[in-house]
């Protein structure tokens, strides 16, 4: 006869202390704080949950702290190659901390933010991570930390800003020191500050020139960021890309539309255009050609997020209610195969 226990959903933390031959304090430390248990104790707790099938109720132990060990992340869209690798990397690390991640997809809706919040609060987490807000007041009086990944919001705890100005500066000397002579810069809509960064710092390149009758400078705003076949319809109205010999596209996945769309025009990349993009995801290095990019350096932002969220979930700073700090990612240059030094003039 099998006289092990039935694994049920009313086994408790009185039952897995019988079984384990320990307090149910002692369950409770091993739960919350396991550090605070030997290892022989830790080991003998484990074995007794393991055989008894039995899991902390989260919601119940946020109910009683006030918080829960899982962490909030709005996102507009994980469609968008950055935005998912950014998602994986702030998951490995919070996995690393012992947090869990509770992923919204916001798709740059104001109402679904609003909703997505909600939905957070409710949860008790620890703490809120966002990329890109259509509601800046929402968050006022949250009483969880606020981290921004730019963007800042109301009442926000930490700024994680990447230098997108210094990746647009980079992305036109680039274009110049290969030997571009008639470049165009495919702007993101004026929305998004990071674009405007982006094209402030791409401007910023070309102002440096001591003769800027050397190259000619063109600037298309575009009116949305990503939408699939919309987007590459946008594109498509640009009737004139033979007239230019290098492009700056002000993110990676619309840089690589472009390059679809430039073949269906019989222009060849790198031959008869050279292309830049932004974001520098591993998206960028499965494209064919591979892009040259700038990188965002997405593992060092989500270690900035990381720094952020202990910082503000120790108890000594978690009530610190001054000025957000700042952490500054640097852009990088990664030259792929869509730019070459070895030009044929434009036709």
């Amino acid at each position: 006869m099998d006289l092990q226990p039935k694994k049920s959903q009313g086994v408790n933390m009185r039952i897995v202390a019988s079984r384990a031959g320990v307090s149910i304090a002692t369950v409770s430390r091993f739960i919350n704080t396991p550090d605070k248990v030997s290892e022989d104790v830790r080991e003998r707790v484990r074995v007794a949950m393991d055989e008894l099938g039995y899991f902390p109720n989260e919601l119940a132990k946020a109910m009683l702290a006030g918080y829960s060990k899982v962490i909030g992340l709005l996102v507009p869209s994980v469609i968008n190659p950055f935005f998912a690798e950014l998602v994986i990397n702030i998951e490995s690390l919070s996995r690393k901390e012992g947090y869990s991640l509770l992923l919204m997809n916001t798709q740059d809706n104001a109402e679904i933010e609003r909703e997505s919040i909600e939905t957070l609060i409710s949860y008790r987490v620890s703490a809120i991570i966002v990329c890109r807000s259509q509601n800046r007041e929402l968050y006022k009086n949250i009483r969880v930390p606020v981290i921004c990944f730019e963007n800042p919001v109301v009442d926000c705890k930490a700024i994680i800003n990447v230098d997108n100005e210094e990746g647009g500066f980079l992305a036109f000397q680039h274009l110049f020191n290969i030997g571009c002579k008639s470049i165009l810069h495919i702007k993101g809509p004026s929305t998004f500050a990071a674009t405007e960064d982006r094209y402030r710092g791409f401007i910023r390149g070309y102002e440096t020139l001591a003769d800027k009758e050397e190259v000619k400078l063109d600037v298309i705003e575009l009116k949305s960021d990503f939408r699939g076949n919309v987007s590459e319809s946008e594109l498509e109205l640009i009737d004139n890309y033979s007239d230019y010999d290098g492009v700056f596209v002000f993110n990676d996945i619309m840089a690589t539309a472009l390059v679809r769309v430039l073949i269906r025009q019989g222009i060849e990349v790198p031959r008869d255009m050279n292309v830049i993009g932004f974001d520098g995801s591993h998206f960028s290095q499965m494209t064919a050609p591979t892009l040259t990019t700038v990188s965002q350096n997405a593992d060092l932002i989500a270690e900035s997020c990381m720094r952020a969220i202990k910082y503000f979930r120790s108890e000594k700073n978690i009530e610190d209610r001054g000025q957000p700090i700042v952490y500054e990612v640097p852009a990088e240059l990664v030259e792929g195969d869509s730019t070459r030094k070895k030009l044929r003039q434009p036709r």
